[in-house]
């Protein structure tokens, strides 16, 4: 089995097989919380609710590939920006490794972009994309971008162990 994530407050997961079927895909499930009393409601990963998509996979003891967009601080982002990106990054991995003990595959955004000739295309290129492998998959409206990249994310995994077999 091949999981892609799609990290971010709007994030995604796709599931698909070794042979490149999409099993499923979800948003990714995301809880407010506020960190005081009287504080500005954040937001953050539902880990056990993640734990659970990654679990209700029929992994069935199929060998388990999970690949990760890379992110980074951007220029113009602020601290607390960064600071809940690199959290959301160590709850997916935690909530990972606690599914099996491997460690999950990160790859940059613009290498899985540039496999699919997406370098400098609007969110839009990647839904196209995405329905083409995937006539059937829930992506519908336009901020389904998310779950598309999910989606080309795990393609990327798969087409790579390809060439490299």
């Amino acid at each position: 089995m091949i999981i892609g994530i799609d990290p971010g407050k709007t994030g995604a997961i796709a599931v698909m097989t070794e042979a490149a079927v999409l099993v499923a895909v979800h948003d990714l499930p995301i809880e407010s919380y506020t960190m005081s009393l009287g504080g500005k409601p954040q937001w953050r990963l539902a880990v056990r609710s993640f734990v659970e998509i990654i679990n209700n996979a029929d992994l069935n003891g199929h060998p388990l590939t999970i690949i990760i967009e890379e992110g980074w601080a951007r220029p113009g982002e602020g601290v607390s920006a960064s600071y809940r990106a690199g959290r959301m990054l160590g709850s997916i991995e935690t909530g990972c490794m606690s599914v099996r003990p491997i460690r999950p595959l990160y790859v940059l955004p613009q290498l899985w972009k540039k496999h699919f000739l997406l370098t400098g295309e609007e969110k839009v290129a990647s839904l196209d994309l995405a329905r083409k492998y995937y006539p059937d998959a829930p992506l519908e409206r336009k901020k389904d971008h998310n779950r598309a990249e999910a989606i080309l994310i795990a393609r990327y995994a798969y087409e790579l162990a390809a060439r490299l077999s």
